[in-house]
């Protein structure tokens, strides 16, 4: 079996080397984005992440050898949108980057519970000012945390929150049980749920059903004093929505890692709301052992696929 992987999109892992006693498995590494096209002529399994991901890529792949694709990322949209063939399964890597995804989520709810924000712009001005502060002053001890995605980030979400004594309630598709739930609802009665959440928090991949699956509607349900949390797509929110219910002050603060079209342009309006901070798509990134989770991810799969067990991480099943 011939796995052909990305170097630069597996964050530099010598994934050969890591690999490289498991019989029958030739990796072969490549640096480039035609290597990689070309490799799809003979290779069984390619390694790669998902922006890397076109219609050239989709188009390489029909007839190809290909049957199992492996991403090095949790974002799993570009195969979605550029489609691949009914032949090749697509695995993800959610369970790699979760834990440094879920604490790049509270630094934006702490941030904004905290008027860490507010005091950073103070300090940009040499200002010591604790009334503009105390308005935005919150706690995370006791409230709400609406998590909406069940996956590998957001139970890590729910995991953290509960250490900070809050109650993790979780939006799903349907009612099941969670290890780190307080409460589950399904996404059919989260209108009714939203009015006893204080911080919403979104790690939702991109699909058809997601497509900007938060909208006014939900931000009319929210407290004004509530706070939306965005690490998941930026495409699963209705950046206008968010926009209006800020300015309304139907919602109290946001804070984004992901927007709706990357990287935001100099005048998009969300930059000027006080109450937000945004993060260019950066939570995945850094972790201390998260390249050494994506290889032992990797090796699993690998060792999974060739004795004929279900993949982990499966976001794209084959037929």
């Amino acid at each position: 079996m011939l796995i052909t992987y990305h170097k630069t999109a597996l964050q530099g892992c010598n994934l050969a080397g890591f690999c490289e006693d498991i019989p029958g498995v030739q990796l072969r590494e490549v640096d480039s984005m035609d290597e990689l096209l070309k490799a799809a002529a003979d290779s069984t399994a390619l390694m790669f992440n998902n922006p890397l991901y076109s219609q050239q890529f989709a188009d390489a792949l029909q007839g190809s050898p290909v049957r199992w694709i492996q991403l090095s990322s949790t974002g799993f949209d570009a195969c979605t949108q550029y489609g691949v063939p009914d032949s090749v399964v697509v695995t993800n890597a959610a369970s790699a980057w979760a834990p440094i995804v879920a604490e790049h989520a509270l630094a934006l709810m702490l941030g904004l519970l905290r008027g860490v924000h507010i005091a950073e712009r103070d300090r940009q001005n040499a200002k010591w000012d604790r009334p503009s502060v105390l308005p935005y002053l919150s706690s995370l001890e006791g409230a709400t945390v609406g998590i909406l995605g069940a996956g590998a980030i957001g139970q890590e979400i729910g995991k953290r929150v509960q250490v900070f004594g809050a109650r993790a309630l979780f939006i799903t598709r349907t009612p099941r049980t969670l290890e780190y739930a307080d409460e589950t609802v399904p996404v059919d009665d989260v209108l009714e749920a939203l009015p006893k959440v204080d911080v919403l928090v979104s790690a939702l991949p991109l699909t058809a059903q997601t497509d900007k699956m938060v909208n006014s509607a939900w931000f009319e349900k929210m407290k004004p004093s509530s706070l939306f949390i965005n690490v998941g797509r930026g495409n699963t929110v209705d950046e206008s929505a968010v926009m209006q219910s800020l300015a309304q002050g139907r919602i109290a603060g946001a804070g984004f890692d992901v927007m709706e079209v990357e990287p935001m342009r100099p005048d998009h309006p969300l930059w000027q709301f006080k109450q937000v901070i945004i993060t260019p798509h950066v939570a995945a990134f850094k972790s201390r052992i998260g390249t050494d989770r994506l290889m032992s991810l990797c090796r699993a799969n690998i060792e999974n696929y060739m004795a004929g067990r279900k993949l982990m991480n499966v976001v794209l099943p084959a037929p």
